[in-house]
């Protein structure tokens, strides 16, 4: 009778012994989900109350009813340094508990997404086209934890990257006729690599400014007048540009909402050199010809109206002077004629 009761309470022991002590798994995500390739994931077997876990096994389930141990592992700590999609699957971990029965944790399931890539322009005007001299500012972005990766800008053409570097940003600067293309990115961490990003076109176009002055180069004093300020081969509006005018390379007036400089009233003071320049969306600055405003020359003028007077009565006179030696030269011929008749009669 003491035998049977010894029997049971060793039975009832190790049945409520193995009873509490439960094994679960607990998944580390470094970021947490959703997990990309290049990820670090660390799984942890641990056993509730933190029981100590002397021995532990590892197994992933790729196919159903296909699970396979993880050789090499043994500790409660299983980590992926560098997750890829290989690596997806079902995991869970078997102890042995004190008692030395083996005891299954719950399957945790870990899936593993491609990185994505995403390339945008983020500076200046959002058009396909940029201007000689303009700055481009380009940002890849990529899915998943960025740490440790590096930043690819390609060209289609181009058999190596244009840009390798780890700043997600690309700036191009200054622009110029070789940029032009179509470019896209992708991110590496050793020897894992980010799909490509849809590409974005890049045209680069040459921008020619013109002033023209409404009057000329001479202007008289107290008269208006005004400076366009003209823009050849841009696609883009002018409310895109901002115009400055500048007389003697000093600026006069900056504005992003007209091209003409008016003035009202010209006098002595306002003569010199001017020109302007047009600041495009992407940063680029280009001038103009160069206008030299006089004031007008009174006494040329005067002098020119004085010489056509002279010339016009000069003329005048060679037409009188003209017509009173024919009347003349009649009046002689006539007397010479009525002297004949005389005789002869």
């Amino acid at each position: 009778m003491q035998a049977c009761e010894f029997y049971l309470i060793i039975c009832l022991t190790t049945g409520l012994s193995s009873a509490q002590f439960k094994v679960q798994i607990k998944l580390s995500l470094t970021p947490k989900e959703p997990i990309y390739t290049g990820d670090t994931v660390t799984m942890e077997c641990r056993t509730q109350g933190n029981i100590p876990v002397q021995q532990c096994s590892w197994f992933k389930r790729s196919e159903p009813n296909m699970d396979k141990e993880i050789e090499g592992i043994t500790q409660a700590t299983y980590l992926i340094q560098s997750a890829s999609q290989s690596d997806s699957g079902v995991y869970y971990c078997n102890i042995k508990n004190p008692f030395q029965f083996l005891v299954s944790s719950n399957p945790v399931t870990l899936t593993i997404q491609e990185r994505t890539s995403r390339l945008r322009r983020i500076s200046g005007h959002m058009l396909e086209s940029v201007f000689v001299g303009d700055q481009v500012h380009l940002h890849c972005q990529v899915d998943g934890n960025p740490i440790g990766w590096q930043y690819e800008l390609h060209k289609t053409g181009d058999r190596h990257p244009q840009i390798t570097q780890v700043d997600q940003n690309f700036i191009i600067s200054p622009v110029t006729f070789s940029h032009s293309g179509e470019y896209r990115c992708r991110a590496g961490k050793g020897d894992l690599y980010s799909n490509f990003s849809d590409p974005i076109q890049l045209l680069v176009l040459d921008l020619s400014v013109i002033l023209i002055s409404s009057s000329g180069s001479s202007v008289k004093v107290g008269s208006s007048f005004s400076l366009h300020c003209t823009t050849m081969g841009a696609e883009s509006s002018n409310s895109d540009f901002i115009f400055t005018f500048l007389k003697d390379n000093i600026t006069v007036r900056k504005s992003s909402n007209s091209s003409v400089l008016p003035i009202e009233y010209f006098e002595e003071t306002l003569s010199g050199n001017y020109m302007c320049a047009v600041e495009s969306p992407g940063g680029g600055r280009t001038y103009s010809n160069m206008i030299s405003i006089q004031v007008e020359d009174y006494s040329t003028e005067n002098g020119i109206r004085l010489v056509i007077s002279a010339l016009v009565l000069i003329l005048l006179m060679v037409l009188v002077s003209r017509c009173f030696w024919v009347r003349v030269h009649r009046a002689v011929r006539s007397s010479k004629s009525a002297h004949n008749l005389r005789q002869r009669g």
